[in-house]
């Protein structure tokens, strides 16, 4: 027997649209917090398969990003957010974008110069010039949230303007910050954030830093993820990026201390690899390192 042209185009059309999406789980958000020794970086997969990069750990993490993307896209990333230039956070940021491409692109456009960023901004705005992606400089109040569809919705609530001056890490200081929503669940994402970065979005709206997972500020630092913060995100879960043995001492007993004062469930990569939390939009689940 043989099939006719159209239900072979037909055939063909639906093994594209499964191939052309990562894996999902029905109805189900995936946030997974990759260990990439001392840096950050997580891929998040909404119910129908859009995808998010924030951060692309350090250089020498970049062919364990790649291998990882490589089994997960089978098109470009919908959105990339780098929330820092620094290099633990950027490392892998050219691979990804020139081997898989990105509808969007995030930062904050910060004033620190380096090869590394260099060379971002040149993939970047190649692919801005062929109509490929659309950066955006990001400023809480003016840098419209990404609906990402499904009802999942990120919403960026730092750096603002006037940026942050004369802290310990300027750069540091004014990481982009975000909030993740799919349902009754939010995630708060703090890149590198800094004392000042807490206080001011404190003052903003604490409201808005309610949330049931945290991303630690600074990799466990003994300066962020401060017990006001704390007070008001309320977190259930919270994961520490950092790398095994690693020369800062992250994360830092009294910051670890703080986490478990507020009630919070602390996973660290260093410790047990890649974190995977799902959620439904009512419930958390976490799996890592076997808990």
């Amino acid at each position: 027997m043989t099939l006719s042209a159209r239900p072979l185009a037909l055939l063909a059309l639906a093994l594209y649209a499964l191939l052309a999406t990562p894996a999902r789980a029905a109805g189900r958000l995936e946030v997974t917090f990759l260990s990439v020794g001392q840096g950050d970086s997580a891929f998040v997969v909404t119910p129908s398969g859009r995808t998010v990069l924030v951060d692309a750990g350090p250089p020498e993490s970049a062919r364990r990003l790649e291998g990882y993307l490589r089994a997960r896209l089978r098109g470009p990333i919908d959105a990339v957010v780098a929330t820092h230039p620094h290099a633990d956070h950027i490392g892998g940021m050219p691979a990804a974008l020139s081997i898989f491409g990105a509808r969007h692109f995030y930062d904050p456009v910060l004033d620190h110069p380096s090869p590394l960023l260099d060379r971002v901004y040149r993939i970047v705005a190649a692919r801005t010039r062929a109509g490929e992606m659309t950066a955006h400089r990001v400023r809480a109040g003016e840098t419209a949230p990404l609906d990402l569809g499904d009802g999942v919705r990120l919403t960026f609530l730092a750096p603002s303007d006037p940026l942050i001056t004369r802290s310990r890490s300027d750069v540091n200081a004014n990481s982009i910050v975000f909030r993740l929503d799919y349902g009754e669940v939010s995630f708060l994402f703090e890149g590198d954030a800094e004392p000042a970065t807490e206080e001011r979005l404190l003052r903003a709206d604490r409201r808005r830093l309610r949330a049931q997972v945290l991303k630690v500020a600074h990799h466990g630092s003994r300066y962020g993820s401060k017990a006001a913060l704390l007070r008001a995100v309320r977190p259930e879960v919270a994961v520490v990026s950092c790398g095994r043995d690693n020369d800062y001492g992250h994360p830092h007993p009294a910051a670890l201390r703080r986490l478990e004062r507020a009630g919070a469930r602390v996973y660290r990569t260093d410790l047990d690899g890649d974190v995977v939390v799902r959620t439904d939009g009512r419930r958390v689940e976490v799996s890592a390192g076997g808990r």
